[in-house]
């Protein structure tokens, strides 16, 4: 099934700075948002076989189209100068450095002192010192004062901001690009015409942590600040791209800003498979710890993995979740009301506070009053619900799956969907089929229809921005 193709039609409540697009072959109209509306659309307007559909509805209309299976008969001409690009990238898809002063350390075999060097992602350190790693990693908890802070005698710092070095790949050291995030996207896009640092830029973060703490309140101060240092150069308006996380991050940060200021600096925002109601997974990883299938003890990982105040963001949201029971044991079964109860029993009672700190950023998922372009997978398997037996939360449980992309569950996928009419702003959802999570940043389908959205030429043969995980980096998962 190819996309639909939408027809520019009614007006836009801001100016455009280039002339408006037209499409061929279709009547359908632009609809925009995140994980996403096609619960609500007609059967015409949902996915059916193949690769991808589109629906779109575009405010102010008064009308509303829905399409499949045509080809659009054009790329979309590039501008002379393109819009610039701020990408967004997800949990644990840009790199982290560290250096050593540690009063103590896990092993005797773990460095206490060390200057700095890359922490995420050294795969070296991490599948053959894999404790000394986690212990290096994890955030320490106060719970009296409610702060989180870096282990004792770590201090971390996020290279390249407003570069794209830290979010292209993970591990440089991993030879034929294994450990690649954005590589492919960057690629692309420079091949198109924008140049790094200038007009592609990158927001990596540190992200361990939510803008609930001082580190995240920051890192929203330098997203401004870059957004409109990108803007005033380019003379443009600025489209942001995301990730994962990095959705909830573009999504948090768009809400705290005025209507003004988006208007004046926002072309556009395109999430790629946003969480926006969280992802049931989180549950597992917290009960058990979870390797996603790596040569590393999950029992060993837990605590660090239990550590990131990220971690309770894409916790699944009891207002979308509702009842749907998530985990089971031989006593009693879990939903997202009980979430007291299951940090309680799992034997980590600070998820409690750790959980609340974060679950009103961006539970709601509210339209963020700007276009939005919102594209994600489903079809497949994805984990919905973890069965714990007898020998409890130390061995990792049964696992039952449901539909979504493989990480994030179709419920929460399709919650922008909403967003087609909650504002005066265009919405418009691009779903394709069994286009894995990671496999989002790297799918050649996306890919285009990326490039489509931002309006620059893409070279049909793609084969010079491949690389070796045909599904992204493995390693990611780890810190998810």
């Amino acid at each position: 099934v190819r996309p639909c193709i939408p027809v520019e039609t009614g007006t836009r409540s801001r100016p455009r700075r280039s002339a408006p697009q037209h499409w061929a072959g279709s009547a359908c109209m632009p609809m925009f948002s995140f994980p996403f509306a096609l619960l609500a659309l007609p059967a015409a307007g949902r996915q059916v076989s193949g690769s991808w559909s589109t629906v779109a509805a575009r405010a102010g209309t008064g009308a509303a189209g829905a399409q499949t299976g045509t080809r659009r008969t054009a790329v979309v001409a590039a501008s002379a100068t393109p819009d610039p690009v701020v990408i967004i990238p997800g949990i644990g898809s840009n790199q982290l450095e560290a250096r050593l002063d540690k009063p103590s350390t896990v092993s005797w075999t773990c460095r206490k002192k060390a200057d700095w060097f890359r922490l995420w992602l050294s795969t070296s350190e991490l599948l053959a010192a894999t404790s000394c790693w986690a212990d290096n990693i994890k955030l320490f908890y106060d719970e009296t004062h409610d702060v989180l802070s870096d282990n004792a005698g770590v201090e971390t710092r996020v290279p390249d901001f407003g570069g794209t070095g830290a979010l292209e790949e993970l591990d440089p050291d991993v030879p034929f690009h294994a450990t690649a995030a954005f590589r492919k996207i960057v690629l692309a896009m420079v091949d198109a015409g924008l140049k790094r640092n200038v007009t592609l830029r990158g927001a990596p973060y540190d992200f361990r942590f939510a803008p609930s703490s001082p580190q995240g309140a920051q890192y929203m101060d330098k997203l401004k600040g870059l957004i409109e240092e990108t803007a005033h150069a380019a003379g443009k308006r600025v489209s942001l791209l995301s990730h994962s996380m990095g959705c909830l991050q573009a999504l948090y940060f768009l809400s705290k800003q005025t209507q003004e200021w988006k208007d004046k600096f926002i072309e556009k925002w395109i999430p790629l498979s946003g969480p926006f109601g969280g992802a049931a997974k989180e549950w597992r990883l917290f009960a058990s710890g979870d390797n996603e299938g790596l040569p590393v003890d999950p029992l060993v990982i837990r605590e660090e993995q239990r550590s990131y105040e990220t971690n309770f963001w894409l916790a699944p949201v009891p207002r979308w979740f509702g009842d749907q029971v998530v985990m089971s044991t031989p006593k009693r079964n879990y939903t997202t009301q009980d979430y007291d109860a299951f940090y309680d029993d799992i034997g980590f009672s600070a998820g409690k506070k750790l959980f609340r700190r974060v679950e009103a950023l961006t539970g709601a998922a509210e339209h963020p009053g700007v276009d939005v372009v919102c594209m994600y997978s489903l079809g497949v398997d994805t984990p919905e619900s973890f069965s714990y037996g007898k020998d409890g939360f130390d061995k990792q449980p049964v696992t039952k799956n449901g539909d979504g992309d493989g990480t994030v569950n179709a419920l929460s996928l399709r919650l922008c969907d909403r967003w087609e009419k909650a504002s005066a702003r265009s919405a418009k959802v691009m779903r394709f089929s069994k286009v894995t999570h990671s496999g989002m940043l790297t799918d050649d389908k996306v890919l285009k229809a990326v490039m489509d959205e931002l309006g620059f030429h893409m070279r049909q043969d793609t084969k010079g921005l491949q690389f070796s995980s045909a599904s992204g980096s493995q390693f990611a998962p780890l810190v998810v």
